[in-house]
Formats: C-alpha cells, sequence, structure tokens
C-alpha cells in the first residue's frame, strides 16, 4: 500500500505557504520535513526535565550545525535521526520513547512556527495529501503538537490541554500500528514570533 505524504499548509491574507511534510516508512516509522530547513544548516534547542517533571527549553543557547538537515525521523525503535538529502545522518544522541513502550499516545514534537508570512508560498501538487490550516491576520505564536497514538487506543485516547486553538486531528494508515495526533495551542506569555520555526521538544527517554 503507497503511503503519500502529508503536507501542512497555512491559508494566511488568502495566501497559501508551506510549512512542513510528513511520511511514514513501512516500519512506522515517522520523517518530519520543515520545508524552511531545505538548504539551510539547522540549529536546535536543548532540553531537559526539572525535578517538577516539567520540559525546559534553553532557547538563549541554541546548539548550531554546518549540517543541511532535509528531515528528521522519529523511529519505532525510539531513536531519533536527523538526515540530508544524501541519506547522511546526523546524530546527538537524543533517544525517545520506543513506540511498543507507548501506553496510549505519547507527545514527541512541539514546533513553534515563525511569522507565517515569510515562510515560502506554496504551489499546488498532485500527489500527496494537503491539510490546510487558516490563519487569522491577528493569530499569535502558537505551537503545533505531535503526539504517536497506538491505532488501538484510538477510541479511548487521553484529553488534551484545554486551551487550544486548533485540533485534535487524527491521521493514520491502515497498514500500521501507530498514528499521528496533532492540534494548535496557544504560547502563552509572548507575542513575539520566533524568527526561524522553533523545535521545542524531542522525546526525552
Amino acid at each position: 500500500m503507497k503511503r503519500q505524504q502529508i503536507r501542512f499548509i497555512f491559508k494566511y491574507k488568502d495566501e497559501l505557504y508551506k510549512f512542513l511534510s510528513i511520511f511514514t516508512s513501512n516500519d512506522n516509522s515517522f520523517h518530519f520535513h520543515l520545508y524552511e530547513e531545505s538548504d539551510k544548516p539547522f540549529k536546535y534547542f536543548n532540553s531537559s526535565l526539572t525535578e517538577e517533571n516539567e520540559l525546559k527549553i534553553d532557547i538563549k543557547n541554541p546548539v548550531s550545525s554546518a549540517f543541511i538537515r532535509h528531515k528528521f525521523t522519529f523511529h519505532k525503535s525510539g531513536y531519533i535521526h536527523s538526515t540530508n538529502k544524501h541519506s547522511d545522518r546526523y546524530k546527538d544522541g537524543v533517544k525517545g520513547i520506543p513506540f511498543n513502550e507507548i501506553e496510549t499516545s505519547n507527545l514527541i514534537l512541539l514546533l513553534a512556527p515563525q511569522k507565517i508570512e515569510l515562510l515560502e508560498k506554496y504551489k499546488p501538487k498532485k500527489d500527496g495529501h494537503n491539510f490546510i490550516v487558516p490563519i487569522d491576520e491577528k493569530q499569535s505564536p502558537f505551537s503545533f503538537n505531535f503526539e504517536v497514538f497506538k491505532k488501538s487506543s484510538l477510541n479511548n485516547l487521553p484529553t488534551i490541554p484545554t486551551k487550544i486553538l486548533q485540533g485534535p486531528h487524527t491521521y493514520h494508515w491502515n497498514d500500521l500500528e501507530y498514528g499521528l495526533r496533532f492540534y494548535f495551542q496557544k504560547i502563552i506569555g509572548t507575542e513575539i514570533w520566533p524568527e526561524s520555526t522553533l523545535i521545542l521538544k524531542r522525546v526525552l527517554k
């Protein structure tokens, strides 16, 4: 069965802007491609868990890299890799939860998009599936949250935070055991859009 990619497109001021595409491989790993990263060295932010089990992000000290990332992959085993267009991998030691240890669903990724009109405009394509997200002109910064869920738990997924902008939405494939749930959530305490999209969380074991 062919599994086509999902594109996430923002509709803003009657224009379409491409943000992210996702596809999944035969082993049920998920591959994320941020369009704005296609031809630029990527950077990421170190994160840690506090004693209260809250996620702490070191926004002030990004880790820079000369690596030109084409996609980052959440493997079913828990490993997370960044890969360029030549299939070379950048490994930074980040490991997440193996999918078989997920009871129902597990948050794997939060993205904080840059200002929408700075993204590249989208030209429609015939292949794949487009998920078009309308963005209001007065929209403040938000996070784009992704969870991996067990398809057998689709009707019994835990509730998500109440203060969300859109969602939740689920997407799953007939021949795979795990799917994705995603939703948009307002970022509290800031009205400033980041200069580039922030990857705010990668799974921590």
